[in-house]
Order: structure tokens, then C-alpha cells, then sequence
């Protein structure tokens, strides 16, 4: 008698292997068409919005990447990293992990990292993904005894 297991998935989510195949198919049907990856004002838009939904004010995000950093960065510099009118002042790419500690938020890194055609996992998420796949050969080694088992008992 097998027994049921409740389904704690959410059919409408992608799971990490669609996720993957939706990636790869989009990165082989499209080759990106000159000036698209051009990011500047959609990476401002997030990281101004993290800075946003962030309860430290900007001041104190300055302070935590100068402190994670060891380089000063000011408001001043965030204002003028996230300031749509200020095109020649960009985010440095530097200071992203900085930045996401800061604040409490992967997406500015994740976003360049889908535009780059990659994507990111949480560290649990790769350890249960590596626990999976430990999980499946586990399975393959039983089937495998017991086929050679069987094949013992047969010729015995």
C-alpha cells in the first residue's frame, strides 16, 4: 500500500527545472539584437526601488556598504547612482553584494545575472538540490542491488 504525499507545491509556480528550460530556450530562439543589453536604467529602477522597500534610510545603507566595503559611499552616491536625470553616474558593479546585504535584497544581482542568460539559487536551495540529485542515486544504487540480488537468487 503506498501512501499519498500532499502536494505543497503551487502548480502556477515554475519550479527550478522549468525555470531552466524556459531560459534555455529563450537564450537559443533569440540572439540579442544590438543595444539591448544595454541595462543601465532598468538596474537604476531596481535598486532604487530595494532602496525603497529597505527600513534603513539611505544614509544608513551608505554606511553598512562603506562598512562591508571598506570604501566611504555616501547618499550623495546613492542618490546619484539611482537619479534617472544623472545618466553618466552608474551603479558600480562593485559594491552590488555590498548593496544587496545592505538592504536585504538579491534582485539587482539576480536581474544581471538573467539578462547574462545565468540565473542565482540561495545556498539552501543548491543544498537541497544536491540532496536531491544525492536522494536519486541512492534510488538507482537500490534498484540496482536488488536486480543483483534477484539475478543471485536465480542462479543459486
Amino acid at each position: 500500500m503506498s501512501i499519498a504525499r500532499k502536494r505543497t507545491d503551487n502548480p502556477d509556480q515554475l519550479n527550478l527545472f522549468d525555470l531552466v528550460r524556459q531560459q534555455h530556450e529563450e537564450r537559443s530562439s533569440l540572439e540579442p539584437q544590438s543595444g539591448t543589453m544595454n541595462v543601465t536604467l532598468q538596474l537604476q529602477e531596481i535598486v532604487d526601488k530595494c532602496i525603497g522597500r529597505c527600513p534603513l534610510s539611505r544614509e544608513l545603507i551608505a554606511g553598512r556598504m562603506s562598512d562591508l566595503t571598506g570604501t566611504s559611499i555616501t547618499r550623495m552616491m546613492l542618490d546619484s547612482w539611482t537619479a534617472s536625470a544623472k545618466h553618466k553616474h552608474r551603479f558600480p558593479a562593485e559594491f552590488l553584494p555590498a548593496f544587496c546585504i545592505a538592504v536585504g535584497s538579491d534582485e539587482p544581482i539576480t536581474f544581471l545575472a538573467r539578462r547574462a542568460g545565468l540565473f542565482t539559487m540561495q545556498d539552501r536551495d543548491v543544498l537541497r538540490a544536491d540532496l536531491a540529485r544525492q536522494m536519486e542515486i541512492r534510488e538507482t544504487a537500490a534498484k540496482k542491488m536488488r536486480q543483483i540480488k534477484s539475478f543471485l537468487e536465480q542462479i543459486d
